[in-house]
């Protein structure tokens, strides 16, 4: 299977032009067979008091988008981009996202990247910093994420070099996905995974026992460096 690790969705994403219908044509018609709807999760979103109602339309979003894909041969699995602002603003895309996950989780927006980090292991979740070279993010603690991403935009092409470097040096998983919120987006790229992982534990459980990890940028297919130690 191919897929696209970071999609987002107009019905949750605020910044995204596509709807999950959308990206089932268009991702099907690029070749993939399905994608981690990883749909922003930011500060203001929602007030602090309508947490659980937001979370509530973000599980929704999530399952009208899977039964959808699954009528036309797509399968979508659950992530979630959280946005934090503690040590420093930065993006966080994370895998084995449960509907328990989300219902239970703190305001994950108003923690700091450790405490997002020690939630995420209580559930065997994968944290892996988003673009981590965009102009204005950084790399952050090292020590409290599993992974960075190889983003496919515009904006990140150009640090690809220097991700992996980071990565290879600090010993980070190294995921691949185009960030996707348009139909004019560019990018094609993702992991290839064995068929048959139906799901966000599956999927997180198959990454978390990968020393390396097959991906695909364009035509290319290379082999990438795996969250198994």
């Amino acid at each position: 299977m191919k897929i696209d690790t970071h999609v987002h969705s107009s019905g949750i994403s605020k910044c995204s032009r596509v709807t999950y219908e959308e990206i089932v044509k268009n991702k099907l018609n690029a070749g993939y067979n399905g994608a981690v709807l990883m749909n922003h999760c930011q500060p203001w979103y929602y007030e602090p008091q309508q947490l659980s109602e937001w979370i509530e339309d973000f599980i929704q979003e999530f399952k009208k988008a899977y039964n959808y894909g699954k009528e036309h041969g797509f399968t979508f699995f659950l992530g979630i981009e959280v946005s934090i602002n503690i040590p420093r603003w930065a993006d966080f895309l994370i895998f084995g996202v449960t509907e328990e996950f989300l219902k239970n989780a703190p305001d994950m927006c108003r923690i700091s990247q450790k405490e997002l980090y020690e939630y995420c292991k209580q559930y065997g979740a994968l944290m892996v910093q988003a673009h981590p070279l965009r102009p204005n993010f950084e790399l952050l603690d090292v020590n409290y994420m599993d992974g960075v991403e190889l983003n496919l935009s515009n904006l990140d092409i150009s640090t690809h070099a220097q991700v992996e470097e980071l990565a290879n040096a600090h010993g980070l998983a190294l995921t691949v996905g185009t960030d996707y919120h348009s139909a004019d987006s560019l990018g094609v790229g993702g992991l290839i995974i064995p068929d048959g992982i139906t799901n966000s534990v599956e999927l997180c459980n198959y990454l978390k026992q990968s020393k390396q990890l097959q991906a695909f940028i364009g035509d290319k297919i290379t082999l990438k460096r795996g969250f198994a130690k």
